[in-house]
């Protein structure tokens, strides 16, 4: 060895501290985009902080917006480190600001909240509203624990894609003030009716922070662009106010409160009457709390569900539903905004490059940092940039499917499916854009049962065929198969799949109640069914007396009394034959039809023993004289067999054929022993591989006690040799049934 060899499995000094190199430069990439993505953001959480707090007028920014910055600030860092989203997304919402801000209009209308100057009391305000969110993160909490956050999964995909369109023009909305150069108090009380005040300068320049990103975002996938406009667009307002100062590029955010927040809940806790407080506005506090648990938890998880579909990612409901929950309990205790997974965050941050912690971390920071150290770089943030970048956000939100699909249905082509999942997505979005977030997620809610409730009442019938097109692997002798071919259409099979339950119970008795004229057995295959409720239970009761009267027999296959199907079955008074036979599976149900179309024909072969049959009327005795019959039967060796006995197993030699005289055998393969065939006495198997001389490809064994007779094939070598006419009639007779047998498989 070298002496300057690094010794195996041993990194070089200088590949390690580039290792290290490189993963810092990394962590530092992703800190860094996580600052960038939810930078963009300021606007808009300055404006929820407004909300959430109006009713308390002039006094507004001063409890809202340290507010809205401590949840950005503080409670995200729980939700960062107890979730594992790979892209931080906790922030408030317009639905929950506007829920937590009806809770602050009571606690205004209460004159208790003021003090003896008129100034409302922050010492009972924010406590009223922290308590009120914590309870909402322990309600969420609880929501996990029951497994709630799964309800997101289930969700519809276009009614999602309507709830994320609907957010989106939400949010292009709440920017057009800023952009058109309007003030917030002019567009609310006028409308579009504003439109005619627009002022040219902040248009152009929101328009221009929208193009830059629009257009370098897509060739330059790893610079923060959003980042790079909101710093070009700051240094172009401020340099066009210092050298035309004529020119208008409409308004800066303006002056920000200090943080007083936690200083404010500080003093509460001094406070004697606050007990009697928030005892007076109890049932107001939990009521918010519950509607922000319910509302925060489905808007959250269904923005989680999106996030995932546009990383490619998988995350666990019940994990980030608790991390949501604990979040609001820390933001509640600091007197924070609730806060939900904002989907919009989520993609500004995964656009600037941010993932994993080291971006929940990055943007945490720079809402603190900025906050606390650079609160006058803010209050001269223009409007229109930072309505530009967010009107960019708002459009990666809306459905790129559903456009896409609404051009195509001009030129027509659309399929039916496709029209209706594009009018769910205009509809879910125009509600939540009129109406709301929360009316929005109500109708997404009720769209989603109503097309789970129709999936599950279509799906659960999954086939519906006739005994001639699923007859039973039971071969009959051939005067039995003579009467069942004109007998197999009176057997009807059922094919159930999905979970059976109050909801789709009527597409079975629908099924039931358009039987086909003659039907006399209805077979229903539970094999496929999950889950089974009272209802269902009852459904079959019903059913079967319902067919009891029509002269129609009820048989239920595919259920085993140690499933869950076949325990809740037996938990709702339904037990093995009651109301209807139990049979392993659909073969056997269908071949007890089989047997009762039989006993009907006065056919000896439907007892459940068949009768002996001679050996010289089987099938390998057929066209032979008295005295081929007496050799043939001389060199056959007989054999008694118990139920449940193997004659031979898969991969024995095959050295001999037989022929069932009496009982019944079963020719099973594979590890479960799945039939492949029943026989009955007078048939013959085993005969391929005496022929072909290979290893049995099946193993056979008894239903019942049985007698067979055996050729084996060193007694089938003597009588070629000695009697070589009847040797050639004997493989004459198993070429004959080897032919009937595959006519029979083929033939439907």
């Amino acid at each position: 060895m070298n002496p300057g060899a690094t010794p195996p499995g041993t990194a070089a000094p200088g590949g390690a501290q580039a290792l290290a190199r490189a993963s810092l430069d990394e962590l530092a990439r992703r800190c860094f985009g996580g600052a960038a993505g939810a930078i963009v953001h300021l606007a808009g959480i300055v404006t929820l902080g407004l909300v959430a707090f109006a009713p308390l007028g002039a006094a507004a920014p001063t409890f809202g917006i340290p507010a809205a910055f401590l949840t950005l600030a503080l409670a995200s860092l729980a939700a960062t480190f107890a979730g594992r989203r790979i892209v931080p997304a906790f922030a408030p919402s317009f639905a929950t600001a506007l829920t937590l801000a009806a809770l602050v209009a009571v606690l205004a209308a209460d004159p208790a909240s003021f003090g003896a100057d008129g100034a409302v009391l922050a010492s009972r305000v924010l406590p009223a509203t922290g308590a009120a969110v914590v309870l909402c993160g322990l309600l969420q909490i609880v929501f996990a624990l029951l497994g709630l956050g799964q309800v997101a999964r289930y969700t519809p995909a276009p009614v999602l894609a309507g709830l994320m369109t609907g957010v989106g023009v939400l949010l292009m909305l709440a920017q057009l003030p800023g952009v058109l150069g309007l003030t917030p108090e002019a567009w609310r009380s006028a409308g579009l009716a504003a439109v005619s005040a627009v002022s040219l300068g902040p248009l152009v320049l929101g328009a221009g922070t929208m193009a830059f990103i629009w257009l370098l975002q897509p060739r330059h996938p790893r610079l923060p662009m959003p980042l790079l406009a909101m710093a070009l667009g700051f240094m172009v307002f401020h340099a066009a106010a210092q050298g035309l100062p004529g020119l208008s590029l409409g308004r800066v955010l303006g002056p920000l409160p200090p943080a007083e927040g936690l200083l404010q809940t500080a003093r509460a806790l001094g406070d004697p009457s606050l007990p009697l407080y928030l005892a007076s506005h109890a049932g107001s506090i939990a009521a918010t709390a519950l509607l922000l648990a319910l509302l925060g938890s489905l808007e959250g998880m269904l923005a989680l569900r999106s996030v995932d579909q546009q990383l490619g990612e998988q995350h666990d409901p019940r994990r980030e539903l608790v991390a949501l929950g604990l979040a609001n309990v820390c933001g509640g205790l600091l007197c924070a905004l609730p806060g939900i997974v904002l989907r919009a965050l989520a993609t500004s941050v995964a656009a600037a490059g941010g993932r994993g912690r080291a971006a929940g971390v990055g943007a945490a920071a720079v809402y603190g940092g900025l906050y606390l150290f650079a609160r006058e770089l803010l209050q001269a943030m223009p409007a229109a940039v930072l309505g530009g970048i967010m009107l960019v956000v708002g459009l990666m939100l809306i459905d790129r499917p559903s456009l896409r699909l609404l051009k195509r249905l001009g030129r027509g082509g659309v399929p039916r499916e496709a029209r209706v999942s594009l009018l769910i997505v205009v509809l879910v979005s125009a509600v939540t854009v009129l109406q709301g977030v929360a009316t929005g997620v109500v109708l997404g809610v009720l769209l989603s049962t109503a097309i789970a409730f129709r999936a599950m009442n279509l799906s659960l019938v999954r086939g519906r065929h006739d005994g001639v097109a699923r007859a039973s692997r039971r071969v009959w002798p051939c005067t039995a198969e003579q009467v069942l071919r004109t007998q197999r259409q009176r057997i009807l099979v059922l094919e159930l799949e999905g979970s059976m339950f109050f909801g789709n119970t009527e597409a079975l008795a629908a099924q039931l109640q358009s039987l086909p004229a003659g039907c006399r057995y209805v077979v229903v295959d539970l094999r496929r069914v999950g889950a089974v409720d009272e209802s269902a239970v009852a459904c079959m009761a019903q059913a079967h007396a319902m067919l009891a009267k029509a002269g129609v027999v009820l048989l239920l296959a595919g259920l085993v009394t140690d499933s869950a199907p076949g325990r809740s079955m037996a938990a709702f008074g339904c037990g093995p034959g009651v109301p209807a036979p139990w049979f392993q599976d659909a073969d056997r149900a269908v071949e007890h039809a089989e047997r009762g179309l039989l006993a009907a024909a006065a056919s000896p072969e439907a007892q459940a023993d068949s009768p002996p049959q001679p050996l010289a009327s089987s099938e390998l005795f057929q066209g032979l004289d008295a005295g081929q019959r007496e050799q043939l039967a001389a060199v056959m060796r007989s054999r008694a067999v118990t139920a449940g006995e193997w004659l031979f197993r898969e991969g024995d030699p095959g050295d001999c054929l037989s022929v069932l005289v009496q009982g019944s055998v079963s020719i099973l393969v594979g590890p479960g022993a799945r039939r492949l065939q029943s026989l009955s006495a007078g048939l013959m198997f085993g005969e391929v591989a005496l022929l072909d001389g290979g290893r049995r490809s099946a193993g056979a064994r008894a239903d019942t006690d049985a007698q067979v007779h055996e050729l084996h094939i060193d007694d089938l070598a003597t009588l070629r040799d000695n009697h070589p006419l009847l040797c050639a009639r004997i493989f004459q007779n198993i070429a004959a049934h080897l032919s009937q047998r595959l006519r029979q498989t083929t033939t439907v």
